[in-house]
């Protein structure tokens, strides 16, 4: 669902919710127990189940949109609630290779988005974002070799409540400078794209 307001021409104010959900995905508990019952024992089974739950995620955002004449930005904050998201963890067979168990975990998700575009010349053309994301795992519990043997949890689940989910960069920014020409009555242009990780960021 999207709300939008225009206040002025080449303006427009916007919020939107939205709602999605999925079908769980198998946590292999059964066949971890049968490869490495160390890991995950026959008497867990039952409460740890063949699926997780369904999917379900909650996204609340609010955003701006200005255009000049050459010229053009969107802002936003945003808010995401995602329950029952399936991590895997990895699982060292004793006969070699890896497997994963497969758990659900809840997560949130709040920051902003920057992205811009503008054409100061004939010949430049540039393109920009930065992003903010602050992530929490609200409710997780992982079980795998890691946990198992170098944190010694055994059998048990280790809580990673407050922790940030992985892959989720705190700060993400790029800037795209574009140059444009004429060569005879061919056009040509260069691109060169800059990307920041998060560790110079913060």
């Amino acid at each position: 669902m999207i709300l939008s307001y225009t206040p002025f021409e080449g303006a427009t104010t916007y919020a939107s919710y939205s709602y999605s959900s999925l079908l769980g995905v198998a946590t292999q508990a059964g066949f971890v127990n049968s490869v490495a019952p160390a890991v995950i024992p026959a008497d867990q089974l039952a409460a740890l189940g063949e699926f997780t739950a369904p999917q379900e995620n909650t996204q609340y955002e609010l955003g701006w949109k200005q255009q000049g004449e050459n010229w053009n930005v969107t802002a936003a904050i945003y808010y995401v609630d995602w329950k029952n998201q399936p991590f895997a963890s990895v699982i060292l067979l004793p006969s070699g290779g890896t497997t994963s168990f497969r758990g659900p975990g809840d997560s949130e998700y709040k920051g902003f988005d920057l992205e811009f575009s503008a054409t100061p010349t004939e010949w430049l053309d540039l393109q920009g974002t930065l992003a903010y994301t602050d992530g929490e795992m609200t409710s997780f519990s992982s079980r795998g070799s890691n946990e198992s043997s170098v944190l010694g949890s055994g059998a048990l689940s280790v809580v990673n409540d407050g922790n940030r989910p992985r892959n989720t960069p705190t700060w993400t920014a790029s800037l795209s400078p574009t140059f444009l020409g004429d060569l005879g009555d061919r056009q040509w242009f260069f691109r060169w794209d800059f990307l920041v990780p998060q560790q110079d960021l913060g």
